[in-house]
């Protein structure tokens, strides 16, 4: 078992209510958050050796709510922040094409992250730090 810590910093893009969303990973254990203002969801768990996908999508957006959205700013695993994790993220929005590494949460689907666990392991591939033995 292999401790996991996220971070990810939300700004709001407010509409006519505001943005609420619902997370988890691999789709067990969900949570929901109202991003009413800047902040950080934080996920903590023990996790086993295997793949993982972390999922957030916004669960109150309206097509007739041009404006909402959730803008990920920061991404830190482990507590070590890097941008290059959020090129590991696709977004795919309900009618339309997967989004590759975006940051713009405005239609109804999910973002996700996709991960492996021991995270360490995939932080070093993923920041290319260098041979790694597995």
């Amino acid at each position: 078992m292999h401790e996991f810590r996220l971070e990810i910093d939300l700004e709001p893009v407010l509409g006519f209510t505001d943005p609420r969303i619902r997370y988890g990973i691999n789709g067990f254990d969900s949570a929901e958050l109202t991003v009413d203002s800047v902040q950080t969801l934080s996920i903590s768990q023990v996790l086993p050796t295997g793949d993982y996908t972390f999922q957030m999508e916004l669960i109150n957006k309206h097509r007739n709510d041009p404006t909402m959205a959730v803008i990920i700013n920061n991404i830190r695993v482990m507590g070590i922040e890097n941008y290059q994790f959020i090129y590991n993220s696709v977004y795919n929005p309900a009618d339309q094409e997967p989004l590759p590494a975006h940051n713009y949460i405005c239609w109804p689907g999910p973002w996700q992250m996709h991960f492996t666990s021991p995270v360490y392991t995939w932080i070093h591939k993923q920041l290319d730090l260098g041979w790694i033995y597995d």
